[in-house]
């Protein structure tokens, strides 16, 4: 069995309409070069951003950020340094967006376990088959393929783990399937000052990081296969 890092992401959302939203528009690469002091030898394919009213979408070498009127998403590719990036580059963009009346925030990891040896069917089970769960009961076939859900309170946010099997697109191997774990670390934004509790998030990267890498390699470990 192998595990593979797939990349990660932090989101500020936006309360739903009528309330107040994010505006895109106010985004730009003049914006990030001088706000985010972005090298212009650093946008990915510049001619292929979307800046338009409702979207804002621009690649560097370092991250991915995109504006939608419901979220700012911050993203990056597996083998890309986050480290400080994350909380300067996300606090920079809200400060583009003031006055807004943020509904949530989260922390996302995404890792793959996978296995040349054995198909989705195979995995899945091992990993989340229990033997008399009436669920599970109706879909214990050869060729039936398991998932999971879990959730617990994790300093000051709800960890929600969700796994899923799938085809892993563009695979080189033998048997391209694998199951994907995406860890959220989420936080519900009711205080009046909303933007130090994105802070106090924003800080625990590194610390949720490495829980969800904990826990990864402790299922894969337990795994057997």
């Amino acid at each position: 069995m192998a595990i593979d890092f797939k990349g990660s992401n932090a989101v500020v959302l936006a309360p739903p309409p009528p309330e107040r939203q994010f505006d895109p528009a106010k985004f730009s690469q003049i914006w990030m070069i001088q706000q985010l002091h972005v090298d212009p030898n650093d946008f990915v394919d510049p001619g292929a951003a979307v800046h338009a009213p409702f979207l804002f979408n621009q690649a560097t070498t370092q991250f991915n950020l995109l504006v939608v009127p419901e979220r700012i998403q911050l993203m990056f590719a597996p083998h890309q340094e986050e480290g400080g990036t994350v909380k300067r580059v996300m606090l920079e963009s809200l400060l583009q967006v003031t006055r807004i009346p943020y509904s949530a925030a989260g922390l996302n990891f995404n890792w793959l376990i996978h296995a040349n040896k054995y198909p989705n069917s195979v995995i899945s089970r091992k990993l989340f088959f229990a033997e008399g769960n009436p669920f599970f009961r109706e879909f214990d076939t050869p060729n039936a393929c398991f998932g999971a859900y879990a959730s617990k309170d994790y300093l000051g946010t709800r960890l929600r783990v969700d796994a899923k099997p799938l085809l892993v697109e563009g695979s080189s191997e033998v048997d391209p399937r694998g199951v994907l774990f995406n860890f959220n670390f989420h936080k519900e934004l009711v205080e009046e000052n909303r933007l130090d509790p994105i802070r106090e998030l924003l800080d625990l990267w590194d610390q949720a990081r490495a829980e969800a890498s904990r826990i990864i390699e402790d299922i894969n470990a337990g795994c057997g296969l």
